[in-house]
């Protein structure tokens, strides 16, 4: 593989991580806006 392929390989899987946190984030946001409102 060339080097620009490895960096771009290894950019997208920290786009990924980066995204997973943050959905996790959210839900847990959305789970404490759900036991606030009842």
């Amino acid at each position: 593989m060339s080097p620009k392929v490895q960096i771009l390989l290894l950019y997208l899987q920290l786009q990924n991580s980066q995204f997973s946190a943050d959905s996790k984030q959210i839900s847990a946001k959305e789970a404490h806006l759900q036991s606030v409102a009842q």
